[in-house]
């Protein structure tokens, strides 16, 4: 990828951005290299369904949120798999997921309620377990009340979902938050419904479920889609011409064809010619600047999701662990290809949060920030959330607060 600034755009952005945007529109600036990706997307559904299970679920509500749950899976078809994922105090992944009616139905009824609400926290979970599926990607959650124990916030989640291409639908029931919640919904092209009756879960599960395949699933595989992120975010996006919303942004169903992009940024517009193809998602991932440094970051815990200047990037690698005891740990880092590395980050003082998988149950603590300067073109980083320290491949240090390690007795292999 390559960018760089008309040399004839020498005027104050802040002061004139129409002018700008004429000067992109007409000049013949450098267009850029490779700076999309196309994802094929087969026709296969994944679909997790995040239930509520805090103590005011019980008694009738979770007996009619069964009884809703039931009649989705009963529309399942051989291409769809579903999963079901459950949440109060803490996030429980009930069952992986499978197109098995039986194992879905004994999952989903197997569900007991009690505690409080940990509803971002679900959402985050599900998020993750979809993060390296191909095709479709759902979110179909169920809440009564408003987040009250989770360490994941709403604007993370919208930032997750809308760069992993995934759809969020919600539905409520009671008092809930529905404006707040419809924000993460509409950026993602789901819906939310809401009802005052539990009774009514099980219609609203099939309205779901038929607002869904009626509007994505067949268009899904005839068209193609677009999702467009951006460090910073929070950047206009233009389409051929015409402002179309901020980074992150996404778009589906869109017609097979070429299309301009660009990104405005505070020292000009990034553009590229890009094209949407049918049964593909088209991936555009932009840096303010091409002049940055290559990071390849690794946690403890494995699956962490990874926050840079409070813009999502991706997840840490889960596997075979990479054991910082052995003096080679940095060229195993490297030649490992399921590593997360981020190319392009700007140079200077990054803030990184990581946080790790909501249900990972070994303390309230499962999260480390910390500012690093990023001065060096290729950077190694190792984030140990539980003893809240960053140890960079040149052995520099970075400690953060108290740790917090429930393997302190146990040997370092990692």
């Amino acid at each position: 990828m390559r960018f760089r600034l008309d040399k004839s755009i020498s005027l104050n952005f802040f002061l004139i951005p129409s002018f700008l945007l004429l000067v992109w529109l007409i000049s013949t600036s450098i267009l850029v290299a490779d700076c999309y990706k196309l994802i094929h997307q087969p026709t296969i559904n994944h679909i997790v369904l995040v239930i509520d299970c805090s103590g005011s679920m019980d008694g009738k509500p979770l007996a009619d949120a069964k009884r809703g749950a039931n009649s989705f899976f009963a529309e399942i078809k051989s291409n769809d798999r579903v999963a079901l994922i459950s949440f109060d105090d803490v996030v429980e992944f009930e069952q992986d997921e499978t197109n098995n009616l039986s194992v879905l139905n004994t999952a989903v009824n197997n569900l007991r309620s009690g505690g409080a609400t940990a509803l971002y926290d679900g959402i985050a979970r599900a998020a993750l377990s979809l993060v390296n599926k191909k095709g479709n990607r759902v979110i179909v959650y169920l809440t009564d009340g408003n987040d009250n124990k989770s360490r994941y916030r709403l604007t993370e989640l919208e930032k997750m979902t809308v760069s992993e291409g995934i759809f969020v639908y919600g539905i409520g029931l009671g008092q809930v938050d529905i404006e707040k919640l419809q924000q993460l919904s509409q950026k993602t092209n789901g819906t939310i419904q809401y009802t005052q009756r539990s009774s009514n879960l099980e219609n609203l599960y099939l309205k779901v479920w038929n607002e869904y395949y009626n509007q994505y699933n067949k268009p899904q595989r005839d068209k193609g889609s677009l999702v467009v992120t951006s460090i910073p975010d929070g950047k206009e996006v233009i389409i051929n011409g015409r402002k179309v919303g901020i980074t992150p942004f996404r778009e589906v169903s869109l017609e097979a064809k070429p299309i301009k992009i660009g990104i405005v940024y505070n020292q000009g517009i990034w553009e590229c010619d890009a094209i949407i193809k049918s049964g593909h998602q088209t991936v555009i991932d932009t840096r303010e600047s091409d002049l940055g440094a290559e990071l390849l970051i690794l946690s403890r815990p494995q699956g962490a999701t990874v926050f840079i200047d409070d813009v999502y990037i991706g997840v840490t690698a889960v596997g075979t662990p990479i054991s910082m005891s052995k003096p080679n740990w940095i060229e195993h880092a490297q030649k490992d290809s399921r590593q997360l590395r981020i190319s392009k980050i700007p140079y200077g003082n990054r803030r990184f949060r990581l946080r790790g998988i909501p249900d990972f149950d070994f303390g309230p603590d499962q999260q480390i920030e910390v500012e690093i300067p990023v001065s060096n073109d290729r950077m190694v980083l190792f984030f140990d959330i539980f003893r809240q320290k960053v140890t960079s491949g040149k052995g520099k240090i970075y400690s953060v607060g108290r740790p917090n390690d429930p393997f302190s007795e146990l040997d370092d292999d990692f």
